[in-house]
């Protein structure tokens, strides 16, 4: 219902490119092949999608006077820009059963009941971050991890915006998660063959969703080289050779990456097309970490102000800003489970050294390491093109679960034992004044 709310609210096509992920989806359902351009674009599909914005008068919104569909196409929304690369097109596959039986609608309609599906995507990424907080802290029940990693889930404003939309993002997410999920199980039944290959199909799965989840690959190579040492220690002659071939593919991966940094050659043109990148972007990069001091030049308390911002509640293609004072609540609000988890790591790697603590912390940075490297791609992209990449912070959301099972820890531990049931109850009073704040926001924008 909260997911419907937002998708009920948000105003057609104001989710970032939602009117561009439609007309990919159509167009790739009508020529059947994967390599779209900026030349297959349909006037067809544009016009219908101008002239629903135009009904909903969003030339408003940027104070123009009553413009023709034609001038507002061209001028108000980029519907002709040259943006078109071929796309990941796992969702806009799964959409197209969806698109087929509501075709003979009205193409608002038809947006509306293709944001559910997005929505049903999020709830299944809510079960699934339930599901890996239960399996990391090795409980079915409804403990509190697992339910405030659930909450945060399901309450951050800024998630529930996208997932309510039309946008290949969602289904990265859960599949991302079930990733993580599996990897889990194969480490704690050292290295099961059975569920790693589980996350290595769901993990590749996520690749041709979304280009975000590409932080997946160095962690599932992590997972499948742990598993590779498990297996080292097994009777079996295939599983030994298994492991020997893994810890090979992991050391020639490594040599390619220095080898990449060192070198920076020039990407194939397909390749970085697929990317969104130029054919010297390796170039551009290898400027940076040559001369380090030229990072001095960037404003990094703007890029990270912009991707905090975008994280939690800047809202659409009008930048729907809640009010500044929210914002700093949310920074101080984020910053409690950070001091929570410097407070947890410290106390426990005094008091407890188990076999078991290990494994939860091992576990949980090597999911980490699929946030920071995510970060690091969005740093690299912004610095080979800044007058083209903006700090997003949903870019950060296929680890989504992790950042809630990092939530909930770091709340955890800002309380004594007897006290636990505070570290669930106000997080999620915070979530939800904040999620009530987030809405107004776009209801007061678009509806006042």
């Amino acid at each position: 219902m909260h997911g419907l709310w937002y998708a009920s609210i948000n105003h057609p096509w104001q989710a970032p490119d939602e009117f561009l992920h439609y007309e990919y989806m159509r167009i790739l359902e009508s020529e059947r092949r994967f390599d779209l351009s900026a030349d297959d674009r349909s006037s067809v599909v544009q016009r219908e999608i101008a002239e629903s914005m135009w009904q909903f008068e969003h030339y408003r919104y940027r104070n123009r006077a009553t413009p023709s569909v034609a001038e507002f196409r061209s001028s108000d929304f980029p519907l002709g820009k040259d943006v078109f690369t071929p796309q990941p097109p796992l969702y806009y596959l799964l959409s197209i059963p969806i698109y087929w039986s509501i075709q003979s609608l009205p193409v608002l309609s038809q947006l509306y009941i293709l944001r559910t599906f997005s929505v049903l995507l999020q709830c299944l990424t809510v079960l699934l971050t339930y599901k890996l907080a239960c399996e990391i802290f090795d409980t079915n029940k409804s403990n509190i991890i697992s339910l405030t990693a659930a909450f945060f889930v399901a309450l951050l404003p800024q998630y529930t915006f996208i997932s309510s939309s039309f946008n290949n993002d969602n289904l990265a997410t859960p599949l991302v998660t079930a990733s993580l999920l599996f990897s889990i199980r194969a480490l704690k039944r050292q290295g099961s063959p059975k569920w790693l290959g589980f996350a290595l199909i769901v993990g590749g799965l996520s690749l041709i969703a979304k280009r975000t989840a590409i932080a997946i690959i160095p962690v599932l190579l992590l997972v499948a080289l742990t598993s590779a040492i498990f297996w080292l220690k097994s009777k079996s002659v295939l599983k030994r050779t298994s492991g020997i071939s893994v810890i090979l593919l992991a050391g020639f991966s490594i040599l390619f990456l220095f080898w990449l940094i060192l070198a920076s050659p020039q990407l194939p043109y397909s390749f970085a097309r697929a990317l969104r990148l130029g054919t010297g972007a390796l170039s551009a990069l290898a400027a940076f970490w040559k001369d380090p001091g030229k990072l001095g030049n960037v404003n990094w308390s703007w890029w990270f102000g912009q991707t905090f911002e975008s994280f939690w509640g800047r809202f659409g293609w009008f930048n729907v800003l809640v009010a500044p004072n929210v914002i700093k609540l949310l920074l101080w609000f984020s910053s409690l489970p950070v001091i929570g988890l410097v407070i947890g790591v410290a106390r426990r790697v005094k008091t407890h050294k188990t076999k078991t603590f290990w494994f939860k912390a091992f576990a949980l940075s090597l999911f980490c390491l699929g946030i920071v490297i995510t970060i690091l791609s969005m740093i690299a992209q912004y610095l080979i093109a800044p007058e083209w990449y903006s700090p997003q912070g949903r870019y950060i959301f296929p680890f989504i679960s992790v950042i809630g099972i990092l939530f909930a820890i770091g709340w955890m531990n800002l309380f004594p034992s007897k006290y636990q049931k505070l570290s669930f109850a106000i997080p999620i009073i915070v979530l939800l004044m904040v999620d009530t704040i987030s809405w107004m926001t776009i209801l007061r924008f678009f509806y006042s």
